[in-house]
């Protein structure tokens, strides 16, 4: 399943995609939306698209942020500025645990998500603090006798994902737990690098997904692009990005003041290379050496960009709508394997096809950026090598 990550400049993106079929649901974002409007879209997408899955990420880990960007936080119930380690005491997590969960089942989520914290490192105390949070939404949820499930918030810093040993602690710690599932999501370490940069880290991820998975958990992993793919084969039921780059990658940038600059580069997502690459000048240089139709990905979308694509106009609407059906085509393909060794298989043989269309076109002169390479996808190999290596 793929999610749009609601976000900043949300418009009709959301909407379009669910009419498009390249969706399967949103997970929506109350630092975007005031309470009131939150309702009202929630309202909105159930009654037109009855078939597909709403959440509501109740963001409850920027609490903890040192950042004056909370957007329309403060008109949430369960928003608490600032907490410390200290906020966390046995009442007080029944206080936030309840807020928390009782907003969503009072606007209709079927599913609802827990508090949860940024998890530093699976030794630190934050992690205990997050089980304890955990425990206390389990209990809550069946003392309210709903048919709703739960989702436990998992945010996990990407430089714990290389803590193997503590890793595995801990997850006999949240197996043990009494949920439907997790929503987790990682803060990533590097701001440049959507398709990821440290096979050890994605390694990781993997694994972590995988085993809560083999214990019958649905997982959905937010904030994650094109290598959300290698998730999917490993068993995360849905994964979910949208159309900024801190929607595609979780960092702490998104709560980081700018000032001055200019907007993001148009880009293009292009299937048979598992990445997107700049239209200028990287997909215009192509179209002029004649192969352009090696990098088409054949959506919908293609036909404007077929020539001069330069001169073309494409909106982040239709960026991110094409985007989207790229990245569900793909999630069909998988779906469609076997077991995790067969769907894992045949992302090889996309990683291998795109390296070789990669070096095709380097050796025709065409010069990438770094984050529109093909560095990635040597990561994805090694740490899908890693993950086989520790058994699956």
């Amino acid at each position: 399943m793929l999610f749009a990550q609601d976000g900043h400049q949300t418009s009709e993106k959301i909407k379009n995609g669910l009419k498009a079929g390249s969706i399967d649901g949103a997970i929506l974002c109350p630092r975007t939306h005031s309470s009131k409007k939150l309702v009202e879209i929630f309202k909105t997408y159930s009654k037109e698209f009855p078939g597909k899955k709403f959440i509501l990420d109740p963001n409850f880990y920027v609490s903890l942020l040192l950042t004056e960007k909370i957007g329309q936080l403060d008109t949430y119930p369960f928003f608490h500025p600032r907490l410390r380690g200290t906020s966390f005491t046995v009442k007080n997590i029944q206080k936030y645990v309840k807020e928390t969960i009782d907003y969503q089942l009072g606007i209709g989520f079927p599913d609802i998500i827990s508090p949860g914290v940024i998890i530093p490192s699976f030794t630190s105390s934050w992690s205990q603090v997050a089980l304890q949070l955990f425990a206390e939404s389990s209990d809550y949820i069946k003392s309210k006798r709903v048919k709703n499930k739960l989702l436990l918030c998992l945010p996990v810093r990407e430089t714990a994902l290389r803590e193997d040993e503590q890793l595995s602690e801990y997850l006999d710690a949240l197996t043990t737990l009494d949920a439907d599932g997790y929503y987790v999501f990682i803060e990533r370490a590097r701001q440049e690098a959507p398709q990821w940069s440290d096979s050890s880290t994605l390694a990781g991820l993997l694994y972590l997904v995988h085993a809560l998975s083999k214990n019958d958990y649905r997982i959905i992993v937010g904030y994650v692009d094109i290598v959300g793919l290698l998730l999917r084969a490993v068993g995360a039921t849905g994964i979910a990005n949208g159309w900024w780059r801190t929607l595609k990658q979780f960092t702490d940038d998104k709560f980081i003041e700018k000032t001055g600059g200019h907007g993001p580069k148009a880009i293009y997502t292009s299937a048979a290379l598992l990445n997107s690459i700049f239209i200028d000048s990287e997909m215009q240089t192509i179209t002029e050496v004649g192969l352009n139709n090696e990098i088409l990905s054949k959506t919908s979308f293609d036909s404007k960009l077929a020539s001069d694509p330069i001169n073309q106009s494409w909106s982040i609407e239709e960026s991110i709508l094409h985007h989207w059906e790229v990245i569900k085509a793909f999630d069909e393909k998988i779906d469609e394997q076997g077991g995790v060794n067969d769907k894992l298989g045949v992302i090889k043989q996309w990683i291998n096809e795109a390296q070789g269309l990669y070096s095709k076109l380097q050796s025709s002169g065409i010069e990438f950026e770094p984050i529109s390479g093909p560095s990635h996808l040597r990561v994805w190999k090694e740490a899908i090598t890693l993950f086989e290596q520790g058994g699956i």
